[in-house]
């Protein structure tokens, strides 16, 4: 349980509008008010609530670097962990608007990048939002470090967003697991675990959706991360049972 305990929730819950909600956090004096105010400020521009979850975000991330940025070698681990999740917000920001088909113009694009000094530049964002589709998208990232998710999609005919969410799943995985073998008594190690638990339950998550949409079992299994190995795999087929 973080700050907000229940009976702060259930009172927030009661907030008549998402503006009484902003108000009632700034009244208790709550950080988490300012991404609040200022998301809700942008919502009028995109008539979603996407600049709501943009800022909370920012603010997720900004925050928790803050606390780290000067420490020892467990909080140097933690940096490492917070901006590879970054560039997995960052991939995934720019992705879905080419999945939409929602052309983003460079001041568009540099406004749902977050800072963080990930490995994920701010020229190479606004160079994939600049991309035809998803298929010229994920090719742009072909340099970079995450070029692997370019070789993996690069023949195939139809690509889904939650494919390559799951592929992303993979590779912060990878990392965490390379990093909590570096030092097997520092942070890494609960970082790792904690990472692990979070596969289990989307490997469930998995099983069940490839139930539900008719998949046999060597179907589902391809979308299941079950170790933890440092070489690209092929992708997977889409979820939706081949379709």
């Amino acid at each position: 349980m973080g700050v907000l305990d229940e009976i702060a929730l259930a009172e927030l819950s009661r907030a008549p509008t998402i503006g009484a909600v902003v108000d009632t956090l700034a009244t208790w004096r709550m950080p988490l008010a300012r991404p609040l105010h200022e998301g809700l400020r942008l919502v009028g521009e995109t008539e979603s609530l996407q600049p709501v979850e943009f800022e909370l975000d920012r603010f997720v991330f900004l925050h928790a670097l803050e606390v780290v940025a000067d420490g020892d070698e467990n909080d140097a681990v933690v940096r490492r962990y917070l901006r590879l999740l970054v560039d997995r917000t960052n991939l995934l920001t720019v992705l879905r608007y080419l999945e939409e088909q929602s052309a983003l113009s460079p001041l568009e694009a540099g406004r749902h990048f977050l800072e963080g000094n990930g490995r994920l530049t701010r020229a190479r964002f606004e160079a994939i939002a600049g991309a035809r589709n998803l298929h010229d998208g994920l090719a742009r990232l072909a340099s970079t470090v995450y070029g692997q998710l370019a070789l993996q999609f690069a023949r195939q005919e139809v690509i889904s967003l939650p494919l390559v969410e799951r592929q992303l799943d993979r590779l912060v995985l990878q990392e965490v697991v390379a990093c909590s073998r570096e030092d097997p008594l520092g942070i890494g190690l609960a970082i790792a675990f904690a990472e692990r638990k979070i596969n289990e339950v989307r490997n469930l998550r998995m099983i069940v959706q490839g139930k539900a949409a008719g998949m046999i079992a060597e179907q589902i299994s391809e979308w299941l991360i079950m170790q933890c190995s440092t070489q690209p795999s092929a992708a997977p087929p889409p979820l939706e049972g081949g379709r």
